[in-house]
């Protein structure tokens, strides 16, 4: 864990399926069912809670921030130990006698990582679960049949309020009806804190119309959606695309036209770097045409939904 970035936190903190899970997507990401820790019971959904939360307090603009992130995989191992240690280090080392081993969720442990989790930028942080992702899958190598990533399909699908087994996560019928990539984006965003600010959905569609409503009724949301001329991209921005034959468009984007979105992460001269799932049956990096002044520049998107710090 970034030095510096824990000296900021310690300063801050001291001053498609048919059965459905809910009515309403998992929307309380970042609490733990039991315990975390070398004591801990480290079950694997709550250590994945843990590593995600740790990673959102990683500087984003690290040049070594692959080898920063923890891989959010569920299992407690050194690297996630020690930046656990590292996190308590700073935030107990007035007292180290109260530094826990056994990290629950009414614990000061938690409830400080979750403090300083908020006060980092949502931007930022919407990128860092992304960039875990990535890493997760290995950039791609990881594909969506693979029984290594079921349970981890079934909790982007959960995040919409679908619940279905991991084994038809393995299914070639399930995987070729069922596109994920507006669950992973929806799960990123949930799993950021994003909250009630967004439309989480099973179709890329409903939450690009959410924002647009946002936009139009000067809500107070962090999350607008523009015509791809009118704003430039910025990171944490979700550029929105029509899919083949889809006939999409900002106008008609609430009829519900096949979509597809991608979460901005980068730049590289002419072209943004973007995370996005079920790209080519995983999570990874697409790269697309910008101009000089990055406005995206294809003839696909029709969509940009920007994130507005401060508007929460």
């Amino acid at each position: 864990m970034n030095r510096l970035v824990l000296c900021i936190v310690a300063t801050l903190l001291l001053g498609l399926g048919t059965t459905v899970a809910s009515e309403k997507p998992i929307k309380n990401s970042w609490r733990l069912a039991k315990s975390v820790g070398p004591s801990g019971v480290n079950a694997a959904s709550d250590v994945v809670t843990l590593q995600i939360l740790l990673n959102q307090l990683v500087d984003i603009s690290s040049p070594d921030l692959k080898q920063r992130l923890l891989d959010p995989d569920g299992i407690w191992g050194p690297k996630t130990a020690t930046a656990l240690s590292d996190f308590q280090e700073t935030l107990f080392r007035q007292d180290a006698r109260i530094v826990e081993s056994k990290c629950s969720e009414s614990g000061p442990t938690i409830s400080a990582l979750r403090k300083a989790v908020r006060a980092v930028p949502l931007r930022s942080r919407i990128q860092l679960v992304a960039h875990g992702e990535l890493l997760y899958w290995r950039n791609g190598k990881r594909q969506e049949r693979d029984p290594e990533v079921s349970a981890r399909l079934r909790q982007y699908w959960l995040s919409v309020g679908i619940d279905r087994p991991e084994l038809d996560m393995q299914s070639t019928e399930f995987q070729s009806e069922y596109p994920w990539s507006a669950a992973f984006v929806s799960w990123v965003m949930m799993r950021a804190g994003a909250g009630e600010n967004f439309k989480y959905a099973a179709s890329h569609w409903r939450y690009t119309a959410a924002a647009k409503t946002n936009r139009e009724e000067k809500l107070k949301s962090p999350f607008y959606t523009y015509r791809p001329e009118e704003k430039p991209l910025e990171p944490a921005s979700i550029v929105v695309k029509r899919r083949s034959s889809s006939t999409a468009t900002y106008d008609n984007v609430q009829l519900g036209h096949p979509t597809h979105g991608d979460i901005v992460v980068g730049f590289d001269g002419d072209e943004v770097l973007t995370i996005g799932g079920n790209v080519s049956n995983s999570v990874r990096i697409t790269r697309f045409a910008i101009d000089s002044s990055k406005y995206i520049d294809t003839p696909f998107h029709f969509a940009v939904i920007l994130v507005r710090e401060g508007a929460q």
